[in-house]
């Protein structure tokens, strides 16, 4: 976010002197939009992404090597809607300044000034490079996710590149930890209950009666899933309360179990940006002021519905390719 800022604010546009789409406001939902993909795209960019890995295995459906197969079932998709969205976001929402030819040498010469990657740089790029590499072969490793996270702190702190306390001040971490064992442990609680599975048999069966089949149904509980995020703020509060109860009727409506869980992780990535409220980033964002509430909405259902589109419904075809139905 400080990168885009600065370029707006070092090209005068500030929102408060009425420059706000010079080119902060397409910088933003450039960035905003394209995001969708990108955390769909990887396991570990989304915090709700593990949490929908961790309440499908409630459920028993268990996902092989997950980090894997959730990049290669979102690839062409997110490769797809990171080049069109640009491209299309230009032409509707098009920032004033189209043309920064100084930009280059300004960065060089302040490149240079900054001179090379400092000790404490250089061991975070090959503590964060480690962890990803464990998470990525974690299965085939018999390492667990958790476990290559925290290697990858301790080695911060062991290097002194962080201290507890850094740790201790950084409310976000503790938020995300509490509000999961929460949401986790709520679901857990209904599903022992038998409370969603009763819900997602009677549904199910009611979807079912139907005779749509179950591909019609796996459609029709994606929008349904997507479209209902106007109502939450937030995709971790989204996840910890309808993830369980879709994914369960996906299931009794015979959607197959791999398809159904990571084709609705990666909604849960999608509708982040449809609001000014539907995700923590969002929420940012929009307090900076460059893009107006009109504005967010319009923009946040065109290229949300579009990202719904390009992943769920062009994806479908290549998750038949794959064996996932």
């Amino acid at each position: 976010m400080r990168c885009w800022h600065a370029t707006a604010q070092g090209l005068g546009g500030d929102p408060e002197t009425g420059g706000r789409k010079k080119i902060g406001a397409f910088l933003i939902q450039n960035q905003l939009q394209t995001s969708a993909y990108s955390s769909a795209l990887f396991l570990t960019s989304g915090a709700q992404n593990l949490l929908c890995i961790n309440l499908a295995a409630k459920l028993g459906a268990v996902v092989p090597d997950v980090w894997m197969n959730w990049f290669i079932g979102c690839l062409p998709q997110a490769v797809l809607g990171m080049v069109i969205t640009p491209l299309l976001l230009f032409k509707q929402y098009p920032p004033e300044v189209k043309e920064t030819p100084e930009a280059p040498g300004q960065a060089s010469e302040r490149l240079k000034k900054m001179g090379p990657m400092s000790r404490n740089e250089l061991i975070t790029t090959a503590a964060i490079c480690g962890a990803v590499v464990l998470w990525i072969m974690g299965d085939a490793w018999g390492v667990p996710a958790v476990l290559a996270a925290m290697l990858g702190l301790a080695a911060l702190l062991v290097t002194g590149v962080l201290s507890w306390r850094d740790c201790l001040e950084y409310p976000p971490a503790w938020d995300c930890l509490t509000w999961f064992a929460v949401l986790v442990s709520m679901s857990s609680a209904l599903n022992d209950t038998g409370l969603i599975t009763t819900f997602a048999d009677i549904v199910g069966k009611q979807l079912t009666s139907l005779n749509l089949g179950w591909q019609p149904v796996f459609f029709l509980l994606h929008t349904a899933f997507f479209f209902i995020h106007y109502l939450f703020a937030g995709q971790t509060a989204h996840v910890g309360a309808l993830f369980t109860a879709f994914l369960a009727m996906m299931l009794a409506s015979g959607v197959p179990s791999m398809l159904a869980v990571l084709s609705l992780g990666y909604n849960t990535n999608l509708f982040g940006n449809i609001t000014h409220y539907a995700s923590g980033q969002a929420a940012i964002y929009f307090g900076n002021d460059y893009v107006t509430l009109p504005e967010w909405f319009s923009l946040g259902f065109i290229y949300g519905a579009l990202s719904l589109v390009v992943v769920i419904g062009l994806g479908y075809p290549w998750w038949r390719f794959l064996g996932w139905c």
